[in-house]
């Protein structure tokens, strides 16, 4: 009989903390917004004020980029795999079944010069350091919302990375994009 009551409660009680959860839980999940607080000072750029935000506007001037969205800023230095890079964002798109942001490449193999949607742009030297607010010396992909907060930055050589790109971004368009 003993066993039989510890069987039974082995079962309800999961299923108890089950339902309580699903009644009173509130899953929420929040990608942080970087620079909130204050913004790290970097060598020959000003230091804006905190709350940082890039001025998308003033970046992108093409009439295709209307539509805001969130924008992937893919930094592309000479040490970019560029056929590894492609192959891994088009497996982000693949698993969104569409583009789920602005994907815009910013090529520093010479001069730097912005490509997004068929729209080209000569950027000043600085654009890495001073705007997306990156000292890496490598390829990265960073992660910017519809109001141009950074979200997160990615290493672009490491499948990892494009994993967490694919589950921030999820989080990105789910659950923020009510706010």
């Amino acid at each position: 009989m003993k066993k039989a009551v510890v069987f039974g409660l082995a079962l309800v009680v999961p299923v108890l903390v089950y339902l309580f959860m699903q009644g009173f839980g509130d899953n929420k999940y929040a990608l942080p917004v970087l620079y909130m607080e204050s913004v790290p000072a970097i060598e020959g750029c000003p230091t804006p004020d905190a709350p940082y935000a890039l001025s998308l506007d003033d970046i992108f001037t093409a009439s295709s980029l209307n539509e805001r969205r969130n924008v992937l800023f893919d930094v592309r230095r000479s040490n970019a795999d560029t056929v590894y890079i492609k192959n891994e964002l088009q497996r982000v798109i693949n698993y969104f079944g569409n583009q789920p942001y602005h994907h815009a490449i910013v090529d520093l193999k010479q001069e730097p010069i912005l490509r997004i949607d068929g729209y080209q742009k000569v950027l000043s030297k600085s654009f890495v350091e001073c705007i997306l607010r990156s000292t890496d010396n490598n390829s990265f992909l960073a992660l910017v919302d519809a109001r141009g907060r950074i979200r997160s930055y990615y290493e672009s050589d490491q499948r990892s990375e494009f994993d967490r790109l694919i589950t921030e971004t999820e989080i990105l368009l789910k659950f923020e994009s009510n706010e």
